[in-house]
């Protein structure tokens, strides 16, 4: 019986995953990156302002870029967000 010669040219399931994460090089543990998408979805903008944001430099939101592929880290911008974030404390200092 001929073995079928197209199962050896299977994707690897994980090799999204594996594409989509940065080497472990300092011992923490790898965290996933984001595609532009969902890194506009998660700051609910549209991928064009993230776009716009890289290339103005308007706000120093760290990516990588890998190849043509940008990502973004979730723990860069959870940071983003709370560097932003307004509230009660700013009303109390005098802010608006």
């Amino acid at each position: 019986m001929k073995q079928n010669s197209t199962l050896g040219n299977l994707p690897n399931p994980s090799a999204a995953h594996q594409r989509d994460s940065l080497p472990n090089t300092t011992g923490a543990t790898r965290e996933p990156l984001l595609n532009e998408q969902q890194a506009a979805e998660f700051l609910n903008i549209r991928p064009g302002t993230l776009a716009c944001w890289r290339v103005t430099k308007r706000y120093p939101l760290p990516y990588v870029k890998i190849g043509r592929s940008v990502r973004y880290r979730r723990s860069d911008l959870e940071a983003f967000a709370a560097a932003r974030e307004q509230g009660a404390d700013d009303l109390a200092q005098g802010g608006e």
